[in-house]
């Protein structure tokens, strides 16, 4: 039965391939390549575009630019866009990297390849600091006059200044931390395999997840999935029983920023997988093996990973400019900078301060691209001359996965459960990746996935190219497993 699974499943997928290379219209070249001398302005009048990010609020922005500056020659605008990758991370699957749902290198797409495209230029850097007088980005490996600049670098993880809690969880933010995650949930079910130490057993067994939003809750349940899939197969001598994923959440119900069903939906699904849940508790106090609750709990566990919140990125907080919520830059209703109007800061790191301005703009990719789009319009008409538009969020649903065959998404005022909410989710997330090489190699993914088993290799990799644990006992350093929380921040 799985053989012949597997067989529809690849022969699904490559009709599906065979079909998009057949009507697929050559790929268009740039038309305006990149200047070598960035470090100069341009001449003859030209103005010069900077986008620094490129997660989904810079993406959007940049698509958006190419149909807003219609009737303008492109030649009379430079366009740049800088990242510290070169890669854009598409960060709602990067919680299956994590659960061996698919490869960490299929929701990565080149950026070259997604805006050269459309005659913008790429420098891969990380942003220093910003000379707002004198119009000039800084990077560590040169410098950029800019006439408009746009901030989209996107968040990192909160610890909420918890030294303590950074060193000893694994944040699940960067892609080689969602493999450091991935190897280390391998490593405990190879170590709880041929223990006699039943203590060592279930420690390793428990795998504690803190933060009940959509990060958290699509990783607790996929997790169970996991285990629920390769445990019977995979480790004879395991059982499905000894596993416990528990979920550890502050407030007083899961997924706290969408309306209901949706975290009802979600309670009922953590039942069906066994999943514990402990609601209106923090977790205060962390150490390599054990997290100990606010109300006295402590639970034993070699696994903790932190789903509990983001911040601005490090760049952002970094910025001599007026601050709001989670460190992000202070902007008015057109997305403007207030003491920079031509310094827009959009998606993660961008807080609208505006008394009418009431809703409340949560942390995700749509806002992001919402965001990104309206200033891509206003920055339009800053080049052409002509009047601004303010941001008006508009939310255009939910959707999050509960595991296999099982979601919830919320579209129009209507929320489809279970195996409509599971496909409608996926076919929202194949829609939003930019390239379709990259879709075709998740729905390969998820294909054979179904078909068969989840890929349980350990890639053990080394400190040096990740934080995964070089060894079963061992945790990668702290600073290790930082680098990327700040490397891959241009994704919200």
């Amino acid at each position: 039965m799985a053989s012949v699974k597997g067989f529809m499943a690849l022969a699904g997928a490559a009709a599906v391939g065979a079909a998009w290379l057949r009507v697929r219209p050559p790929r268009p070249l740039p038309i305006v390549p990149l200047p070598r001398a960035l470090s100069q302005r341009p001449a003859d009048g030209k103005k010069r575009v900077v986008v620094l990010g490129a997660g989904f609020a810079g993406l959007a922005f940049a698509h958006a630019l190419q149909d807003e500056l219609h009737g303008i020659p492109m030649e009379d605008v430079e366009r740049v866009i800088i990242d510290r990758n070169n890669y854009h991370l598409f960060t709602p699957l990067l919680y299956q990297v994590a659960t061996c749902g698919v490869g960490p290198w299929h929701i990565v797409e080149p950026v070259r390849r997604i805006v050269q495209p459309e005659g913008w230029g790429f420098w891969e850097g990380a942003a220093q600091s910003i000379d707002f007088e004198q119009r000039t980005l800084h990077l560590d490996n040169g410098s950029i006059p800019y006439d408009e600049l746009v901030i989209a670098t996107g968040s990192t993880t909160n610890f909420f200044g918890n030294d303590e809690i950074r060193q000893h969880v694994l944040p699940l933010k960067g892609v080689r931390e969602g493999v450091a995650i991935r190897d280390t949930v391998i490593a405990a079910l190879e170590r709880a395999s041929h223990t006699d130490d039943p203590e060592e057993r279930q420690r390793a067994l428990r795998f504690v997840i803190v933060g009940g939003g959509a990060t958290g809750v699509e990783t607790a349940c996929a997790l169970a999935d996991l285990c629920e899939n390769v445990v019977p197969s995979d480790y004879p001598t395991l059982s499905r029983a000894e596993v416990h994923v528990v979920v550890i959440e502050s407030a007083g119900k899961l997924l706290e920023h969408m309306a209901e069903p949706m975290p009802r939906l979600a309670q009922q699904a953590m039942e069906r997988k066994h999943i514990e849940v402990c609601y209106n508790r923090r977790a205060d106090h962390v150490t390599a093996r054990t997290v100990h609750l606010s109300d006295g709990t402590t639970l034993e566990a070699e696994t903790i990973i932190w789903t509990a919140g983001v911040r601005a990125s490090d760049f952002a907080h970094d910025l001599p400019l007026e601050k709001g919520k989670g460190d992000a830059i202070l902007v008015d209703r057109f997305l403007r900078v207030r003491e920079h109007p031509e310094v827009y800061a959009i998606g993660d790191n961008a807080h609208v301060d505006d008394p009418a301005f009431h809703a409340q703009v949560p942390l995700l990719a749509q806002s992001a691209i919402q965001m990104g789009e309206c200033a891509a319009a206003n920055v339009a008409s800053d080049v052409r001359g002509g009047p601004r538009a303010p941001f008006v969020y508009r939310e255009l649903g939910n959707s999050i996965a509960l595991g296999r065959f099982d979601g919830a998404t919320q579209v129009a005022g209507y929320t489809l459960g279970g195996l409509l909410g599971w496909a409608g989710w996926r076919v929202i997330h194949l829609v939003r990746i930019t390239m379709f090489r990259k879709r075709l190699e998740v729905l390969l993914d998820w294909s054979l996935g179904w078909a068969d088993h989840e890929d349980i290799a350990d890639l053990r990799l080394t400190a040096q190219d990740s934080p995964a644990p070089p060894r079963p006992r061992r945790r990668a350093p702290a600073a290790s497993r930082q680098a990327d929380a700040t490397g891959t921040s241009t994704a919200p």
